[in-house]
């Protein structure tokens, strides 16, 4: 296999159809064999039913993009990351989708939780990174207020309030503006 044709993507997470794409094979019973060979000659790991990834330090927020699309990475997952929370949820990776689900891979937890599909699909506050989609700190905020009305956050130093706003205007939820209005005056 053209291994290197795959590097040149820069990712590090692929579906047997992509691999197949880039490497310009229509035959899917062809595609099995060469992904088999690949997998005995170690150049790529199956991760799971048609996921592969080329490194073993794959990411694993690229993954949760793969498991679930359309998806984004958000709640504790980015809270916790950018220290607005500090329950240790090192073990799970939370997303954002069109329907809620939990899959296990590799001894990670993904959950996905629903959100309403005109909330999904705008990228206000959402950023592209190599290879997967993670919202911002004032996004991750706003999800997670929406979807658990009662959370706590532990420390919301550094937010940028002018953002939040913004970002929560496309949810279209009185309740979320009146919330976020009571943990800006009480921050």
């Amino acid at each position: 296999m053209k291994i290197s044709k795959l590097l040149q993507t820069n990712k590090t997470i692929f579906r047997s159809k992509e691999i197949g794409a880039i490497l310009g094979l229509e035959n899917q019973n062809y595609l099995k064999v060469v992904l088999s060979r690949a997998r005995k000659n170690g150049e790529i790991k199956k991760i799971s039913n048609g996921l592969y990834s080329l490194k073993k330090d794959f990411s694993t927020f690229e993954l949760a993009n793969k498991i679930k699309r359309p998806s984004y990475v958000s709640l504790e997952t980015v809270l916790q990351k950018e220290g607005v929370i500090f329950q240790d949820y090192s073990g799970a990776i939370f997303s954002v989708s069109n329907n809620s689900f939990n899959k296990e891979v590799g001894g990670w937890q993904f959950r996905f939780f629903k959100i309403k599909d005109q909330v999904l699909s705008n990228m206000k506050g959402i950023q592209r990174k190599r290879g997967f989609l993670i919202a911002s700190k004032e996004r991750a905020l706003c999800d997670k207020l929406y979807l658990s009305p009662s959370f706590y956050f532990d420390n919301l130093e550094g937010m940028n309030w002018e953002k939040i706003f913004e970002i929560a205007e496309i949810y279209e939820n009185k309740r979320l503006m009146k919330d976020l209005e009571n943990l800006s005056i009480n921050k």
